[in-house]
Order: C-alpha cells, then structure tokens, then sequence
C-alpha cells in the first residue's frame, strides 16, 4: 500500500526528463491519471475498512445506562475524528469552588456526534457513557476562573508566577525577579487549559455544561479545531499565539522516521514524505499538510527535518503543483462525461 501511493510521484519524475515532442509523453500523462485515480481509491477503502473496524470494536465497549436512550456507534457514514482523556470537575455540595470532585473523562467525536464517557476497568474495561449530542450542537466557552474549583486556580496562578517571575542570567543560575507579573486567572480571567464544553440540547433535550480541563495547551488547540473553534487558530487561550504560517510561505519538512497516529486527527507519516507545517506549538507538536496527496492533520515534530534548500523547496512545489493540475483535469473530464 505505500509504494501504490508512492506511483504518482514516480511518474511526474520521469515526465521531468522526457522531452515535449517525445511520443511517450502523451502515455505517461494518461498513465498519471489512470494511477492517481487508482491511488485515491486505494486510499478511500483502506480509509473506510479502518473507520469501520474502529466503530465495531468501539461499540463492543460502549455502555449506556437504563436512563440513556442508547446510541447505535457503528453506522456506515460515521467516523472518529478524535479521541482522549480529560478531566472534569464537578461540584460536591454548596461551596462548589472549594468542595468538587475530579474525574478523569473520555471524550469521543464523531464527524456527527460528541460523546462523554467514563472509563471503568472492572470487571472488563469499558466506557461508561455520560451524555452526548449532535456535533452540530456543540460547541467550546472559555471559561472564567469564577467557575473554576479555587484550588485549580491557586496551581495555575502559582505555576505561572514561578515561570514569569524567575529568569536565567545566562550562567546556568537563576535569580527571582522583584517585579510582581500578572497571573493567568487574574481579574476574571481564564485558565489556559480549561475550557467549557456546551451542549446546546443534548440527546434528552436538555441543556449542558461540562467544565473541563487538557493536559497541555496543545491538547486542548487539537480539541478546539476536531470541534470547529475557528478562534482557536490565533491563539491558545494563553494569550501566547501559536506560530501559524501563510499558506504561500509554509516551511518545508522531510519525513525521516515512520509514524503511526495515535488519534484520528493524526497524519501517518512515511519516511521520505514532504509536509508543509501550518501552524507550530510550543510543544513541537505541528498541524501540517502532506505534499503528495493534501491529507490534513498534526504531527510530532521530532520525526522530521526542515528543508533549507530553496531549491529543493521550490522543486517540491512544483511538483505538487503538477499533481494538482493533473487532478483538476481528470475531475473536468469526469464532469464532461
């Protein structure tokens, strides 16, 4: 399968050294055609047996319980965008900032639904489904530290006070700064990794409010955009902006190493790939596209190199656009037919 996707690639190469009046070229054009169809629907049905067997064994681990309407998770026009863990808090009694409680949650979404659930491991390992609704009626708030438990915010507040306030003189040591920084969570602010998921009118028709919280701020950039935050592509909520690129200017990056997603919204790299990086984290984590086939989604860093070579940039490009043209033009013919 990767050296199917590998042809088209293969044949713009050697178009490259054939003259225009040569005879064969004419062929290889058609050829090129005849193989990016083929490819595309490779691709299509790997996609679709993967998705599929993913919605089966899924649903062999979904639970509802008797006051759920229950969810049929296999469906032939349904796939899983993104999957994870995070946590929730909920309030225990009347003092709610002080006295909560932390579960760990995992959130499911679909290409059409969003699902709550908590894992249990006993006696075998399954989810436990909390709630869920239409993707279309979902959305992400910001939430004020108002809302937040106080012992969340004093860890914030303090975990970002030792990074503001202390600075490194360049010897290795590092000195506390006498000026008072401002804090996330101060003023009614919000806390980076938190946010709060909207059910406009869940499955009963009810209104929700799940307050929750990411691991890191790239978690929760990845849940916003599976989630269409559109605002999400300017900044990630910790008045920090991630390094997003114009699409005419995007740094070139060369595969070096395989990588296998781990989430849906995850591009499987091959060695020897080209990816054009979209937008960057601060954790290295990059929202790239691939170059053979425009393929979307995020990716390690680590398991590339940049390409400093203007011209081996502007060769990539070329043969992109190449692909490209070649697209258009069977989509055309397609339509005349």
């Amino acid at each position: 399968m990767q050296r199917i996707t590998r042809l088209p690639l293969l044949i713009v190469a050697i178009l490259d050294f054939l003259p225009e009046d040569s005879p064969h070229a004419t062929l290889t054009q058609q050829a090129l055609q005849e193989v990016k169809l083929f490819v595309a629907q490779c691709n299509e049905g790997a996609r679709s047996m993967e998705r599929m067997e993913e919605l089966i064994n899924l649903q062999k681990k979904v639970k509802f319980d008797s006051k759920t309407k229950p969810l049929g998770i296999v469906s032939s026009k349904r796939f899983l965008k993104r999957s994870g863990h995070l946590y929730q808090f909920v309030g225990n009694g009347k003092k709610a900032r002080k006295n909560f409680d932390k579960h760990k949650v995992t959130l499911f979404v679909f290409n059409d639904t969003v699902l709550i659930a908590k894992l249990k491991k006993k006696p075998d390992e399954y989810y436990q489904v909390i709630d869920y609704t239409s993707l279309q009626l979902a959305l992400i708030e910001e939430c004020p530290v108002s809302e937040l438990p106080t012992k969340v915010v004093e860890a914030e507040r303090k975990k970002a006070s030792s990074m503001l306030n202390v600075s490194t003189d360049g010897t290795g040591s590092s000195e506390v700064s006498p000026q008072r920084s401002s804090t996330p969570g101060a003023d009614d602010a919000s806390i980076p990794t938190a946010f709060k998921l909207v059910f406009l009118e869940n499955w009963s028709g009810k209104n929700k409010e799940y307050l929750l919280m990411t691991e890191n701020l790239t978690d929760k950039a990845r849940w916003c955009d599976v989630l269409n935050e559109e605002e999400n592509e300017e900044t990630d909520g910790s008045g920090k902006k991630p390094i997003v690129y114009e699409l005419w200017n995007c740094p070139q990056h060369v595969v070096l190493f395989n990588y296998t997603p781990q989430q849906a919204d995850e591009l499987a790299l091959q060695a020897g790939d080209v990816v054009k990086v979209l937008r960057k984290m601060e954790d290295d984590w990059c929202h790239g596209e691939l170059m053979r086939d425009g393929t979307r989604g995020w990716f390690p860093i680590q398991f590339t190199e940049e390409i400093k070579s203007e011209d081996t940039r502007e060769e990539n490009l070329r043969q992109r656009r190449l692909l490209l043209a070649e697209a258009r033009m069977k989509s055309e013919n397609l339509i005349d037919l």
